[in-house]
């Protein structure tokens, strides 16, 4: 099974700063907590304003982080689904098309007449069919491994963007702990907590575009042209096909 070390190490790291982000939220709540306890509640007022907007932001990106870490894809399965369908589907496809030729085929020999070459027609077809098969796995393969390349990106954005995230969190406990400094340590929370945010919908956005990308491609692949007639497997046999015998009452089909 092919492996994705990137989006391996990308994910056991946002899965460590997830549980930082919350040791450091509850240590930034405490803080506060106990400033608010040495003033009046007059005089806190402002302050617990600015930590309930903080905290609703915080929630947010908390239940963001969760969200996709409980949904990370699987770069790996997605290279390994490239890897089998080339190797079993189109390098076996492959072998065989080596196989489907007239001169290879026993009941092919001495086959004559309108029939015969209907019969060598659609071999023909049918032969060429295999061997596309082959360059079509191998373009499907490359754009699975594209996917799982986009998953791994977003992964390793991601745990860019949370590690600057917790530590600005880590820095705003001290200032939040002290009566002068608290305010400004809300307002600096608040602010990496959006950046955070906004970076993470920016990746989602940038992975969805890229995945939309992707289907289209997949979409076109599977769109066959010659020879593939309408998208369909090449008959053994054209409807035109001369008859065998004089009342016409046998063709290959």
């Amino acid at each position: 099974m092919a492996v994705d070390a990137p989006f391996i190490e990308a994910f056991k790291l946002v899965g460590e700063m997830h549980a930082k982000l919350r040791n450091a939220w509850n240590d930034l709540t405490g803080a506060v907590n106990y400033v608010l306890g040495q003033l009046p509640g007059f005089l806190g007022g402002p302050i617990r304003s600015a930590y309930d907007a903080l905290a609703q932001k915080v929630y947010e990106a908390l239940d963001k982080v969760a969200h996709f870490y409980q949904n990370p894809g699987d770069p790996s399965g997605v290279r390994t689904a490239g890897e089998e369908w080339t190797f079993q589907v189109g390098a076996k496809a492959s072998n065989q098309a080596g196989l489907v030729a007239k001169e290879k085929l026993n009941g092919y020999k001495g086959w004559t007449g309108e029939a015969g070459d209907g019969y060598s027609a659609a071999i023909t077809l049918q032969g060429k069919a295999l061997a596309q098969l082959k360059t079509m796995t191998d373009a499907l393969q490359s754009t699975l491994n594209e996917i799982a390349s986009a998953i791994s990106t977003f992964w390793v954005g991601f745990g860019i963007a949370i590690c600057s995230y917790v530590a600005a969190m880590v820095s705003c406990i001290v200032g939040a702990a002290t009566v002068v400094g608290a305010p400004a340590a809300l307002a600096t929370a608040l602010v990496a907590t959006g950046a955070f945010i906004t970076a993470v919908f920016t990746l989602t956005n940038n992975w969805t575009n890229t995945l939309n990308e992707k289907k289209g491609k997949l979409e076109q692949q599977a769109t066959v042209g010659a020879p593939f007639t309408n998208g369909t497997w090449p008959l053994s046999t054209s409807h035109s096909a001369a008859k065998h015998g004089a009342d016409g009452a046998w063709s290959p089909s």
